[in-house]
């Protein structure tokens, strides 16, 4: 495990995509929820590592990624 991620939601993601997808009839989705400044302290940053997280699951083999994106006052 030297140098993986093993908590947040890329850990997530990625131990979702590693489900036996061919069990679940319904098919698996993940649904996340993160206020903004959780995906960095720049808007450049907040991009680069949900575009990040995004691209990691898909590479996974991870078939529904929801992610909401919310600020402070609505949650």
């Amino acid at each position: 495990m030297n140098g993986r991620d093993t908590h947040g939601m890329l850990a997530l993601a990625l131990s979702v995509a590693n489900l036996p997808h061919f069990e679940a009839q319904d098919g698996i989705s993940l649904t996340n929820t993160v206020v903004l400044a959780g995906l960095g302290h720049t808007p450049a940053a907040q991009v680069t590592n949900l575009v990040g997280l995004i691209d990691a699951s898909t590479l996974a083999r991870g078939s529904h990624l929801n992610i909401n994106v919310l600020n402070r006052e609505t949650l």
